[in-house]
């Protein structure tokens, strides 16, 4: 039971924290924009929480400290590129994108992130890890206050069961079409707050949040639409600009 609790309070520790530095990122460097970021509706990114867990692990070891930078860079990359494949396998959504970024592999990985990933991890070992290490062990010495984990993971497990229904309607919505289409999460949800703000009496917090519940479930289908014709007319203009070119040669 311990290891359970000791595994969640990292995970909560870690998707948190994780959520409040994409969203500060968000804000002020990638799309100058409040965007609730992730695939879920709360305060928390699963990514930064299994990863937490993973550098936790490695901090725990007893090795030089080039080889735990080396684990810090190899696993949240797999972890990364793990999730990403299967959204984007399964679901046809791409939860981000790196496919501007240098060296990307499908937009999920790049060599820029993975260092940032080596860089982050090395920090952790320093400085987190060592705050982690006793905050854990006064969560131990004083068991019921677990009582806040199990909050934390009952919601979250609730919060999963409803964004993976959304996932299944974006995938159903997808599977009308023919075309071999790949949602862009961050732009869905952007595009679902302008429709929320325009068809319904929802609050910033309610739009912001929990984006697709509700009175703004429409916004689903309507939104994922949009991307699709967009697909199409992208797909059409590139292939009218090929048979230009193949006619200039």
């Amino acid at each position: 039971m311990q290891l359970i609790i000791s595994l969640v309070f990292l995970f909560a520790a870690g998707a948190l924290t994780g959520w409040l530095i994409e969203l500060i990122f968000r804000r002020f460097v990638s799309q100058k924009s409040w965007v609730n970021p992730g695939f879920l509706n709360g305060p928390y990114l699963p990514l930064y929480g299994v990863s937490t867990i993973a550098l936790y692990s490695i901090s725990h070891l007893v090795l030089p400290l080039w080889l735990k930078i080396m684990l810090f860079i190899v696993v949240p990359t797999g972890i990364e590129l793990i999730t990403g494949l299967i959204f984007v396998n399964w679901f046809n959504i791409k939860l981000w994108d790196y496919s501007d970024q240098w060296g990307n592999f499908k937009g999920i990985i790049c060599p820029l992130f993975t260092v940032f990933w080596g860089i982050l991890g090395a920090i952790f070992n320093l400085i987190i890890y060592p705050i982690l290490f006793e905050r854990l062990d006064f969560l131990m010495s004083h068991i019921e206050l677990s009582f806040f984990v199990g909050i934390f993971l009952g919601i979250f497990i609730l919060d999963c069961i409803n964004s993976f229904d959304v996932a299944n309607q974006i995938k159903k919505v997808l599977s009308e079409t023919e075309e071999r289409v790949q949602v862009n999460y961050e732009k869905l949800k952007l595009e679902a707050r302008e429709w929320a703000s325009e068809h319904t009496n929802r609050g910033l917090h309610q739009r912001y949040m929990s984006t697709f519940n509700g009175k703004a479930r429409p916004a689903l289908r309507e939104t994922v639409e949009r991307q699709v014709e967009r697909f199409k007319q992208s797909k059409t203009s590139a292939e009218r600009l090929l048979k230009m070119r193949r006619k200039e040669r």
